[in-house]
């Protein structure tokens, strides 16, 4: 959905309202999680964020603050979203003047203990989205060698 202002905190509940009845736009619901199927188009970045257990605790909190959706023209609505699956949420896209609303929800999320603990979710996009398909955002702890990426 397309705009020249951005919407406003009434219209983004009743967009959200709506979207939150519909199914998910796409077959491969979940893929993210393993291998998705032939023909998806797999984006895959991975940077190292520090080491340790205080790293991995800022890094899960920030997953949970939706900051990496805290950019100059991309944010989420509504911004304290829980991280849970189920849960329906916007991404507002701020480009050329105008506003991009775009509908997703939670699919799973992401919370392992181990050699490697992993802390994250993945969503997948509504019908009013500009894409379709499913995005996982993941922080994990490499105890073997106390990497956080």
């Amino acid at each position: 959905m397309l705009s020249l202002r951005k919407p406003s905190p009434e219209r983004l509940r009743e967009f959200l309202a709506v979207q939150a009845k519909f199914g998910l736009t796409y077959a491969a619901v979940g893929a993210t999680a393993a291998l998705p199927p032939a023909g998806y188009v797999v984006d895959h970045t991975r940077i190292k964020l520090g080491e340790g257990a205080d790293s991995f605790a800022a890094a899960k909190a920030a997953l949970k603050r939706w900051e990496h959706f805290r950019l100059a023209w991309v944010e989420t609505w509504p911004p304290e979203t829980p991280i849970q699956a189920g849960q329906v949420v916007a991404v507002i896209a701020r480009l050329f003047g105008l506003w991009w609303l775009n509908a997703c929800r939670i699919v799973y999320v992401v919370n392992e203990e181990g050699p490697v603990k992993r802390y994250g979710f993945a969503y997948g996009t509504l019908p009013e989205h500009a894409e379709s398909g499913e995005e996982r955002f993941t922080v994990e702890w490499h105890e073997q060698d106390d990497a956080v990426v």
